[in-house]
């Protein structure tokens, strides 16, 4: 330095940098995104997309809600929007009903005990697994077979009504016909 004032004095040494090499921090910058980026696209993104796609077997419906109305997946599958849309599964399997009604009046007025068991199915068409759907969706098996019991005693109930002692005796296969209806 020639100069006394240590403001005038420059160095020689210059702090540019060489403009293809950029400086080492952004370019550990630009490794650390592109790093991120492809955890996300690679690991991220599928295992989202795996945990989302619901496969339902035949003997199952899966009930998508959230986005509209409600759509109703058997044997099949579908992609559950994470966060918007919500899955419910309900079994299409047979379950046991046992129904014991006491004191049921007959068509004459006499009080009759009635017990029945019988094997109880959503049935297979569009139109039934809607009603289901719509009817039992959330309940579990013991709700939903205390729901169903308290609807056929109802129904076992107006068709004892309608039927007289002996014809209830003599008659099982129509009151189990009528009962089915």
């Amino acid at each position: 330095c020639t100069t006394s004032t240590p403001t005038s004095c420059t160095s020689s040494r210059s702090r540019t940098t060489d403009p293809e090499k950029g400086t080492p921090l952004s370019t550990l910058l630009i490794v650390v995104i592109a790093a991120v980026a492809a955890l996300l696209l690679l690991v991220v993104l599928p295992l989202v997309y795996v945990k989302n796609y619901i496969k339902v077997p035949p003997n199952e419906v899966a009930v998508f809600t959230g986005r509209g109305t409600p759509k109703v997946v058997r044997g099949g599958a579908r992609f559950r929007m994470p966060g918007i849309e919500r899955v419910d599964v309900m079994s299409l399997e047979p379950f046991n009903v046992s129904i014991n009604l006491q004191n049921a009046l007959s068509n004459d007025g006499v009080p009759v005990n009635v017990e029945a068991v019988g094997l109880v199915r959503i049935g297979s068409a569009d139109e039934a697994v809607q009603t289901a759907v719509q009817r039992f969706l959330t309940s579990d098996l013991e709700e939903l077979q205390r729901k169903i019991n308290e609807i056929l005693a109802g129904s076992l109930r107006g068709i004892t009504a309608t039927m007289t002692v002996e014809d209830l005796n003599s008659n099982r296969d129509s009151l189990a016909r009528s009962v089915v209806e």
